[in-house]
């Protein structure tokens, strides 16, 4: 709630009240969060993997610990380690493949 409510308030400092959301994962999560308490600030949202919650307690918390593992590896590793664990799941395999990965990862 506390990012909603951050976003919010950047939308309301910008002047871009009504606008489209789009939230990928996380950020998913924040804009369903945002158009609940805040709905003056959105006039629609575009979300891509996203869920309200996990409403399973042992899975949520499960994902918690999951989510702290990663922070650790960002904390500890900075980005670049954090990147290369991230881009070796499965999930971009063929982007891994694309000819200018290399370049793409640079940027990041």
């Amino acid at each position: 709630d506390s990012a909603a409510d951050a976003v919010a308030a950047a939308l309301r400092s910008l002047h871009l009240e009504g606008c489209t959301l789009v939230g990928y994962s996380l950020g998913a999560r924040v804009a369903l969060s945002l158009a609940s308490r805040h709905q003056q600030c959105c006039s629609r949202l575009a979300l891509v993997s996203g869920t309200a919650g996990i409403e399973d307690a042992s899975a949520a918390l499960a994902r918690v610990q999951q989510d702290e593992g990663l922070a650790a590896v960002l904390e500890e590793g900075g980005l670049p380690r954090f990147l290369d664990y991230w881009y070796s799941q499965p999930m971009w395999a063929t982007l891994r493949q694309h000819a200018r990965f290399q370049e793409l990862l640079s940027r990041r």
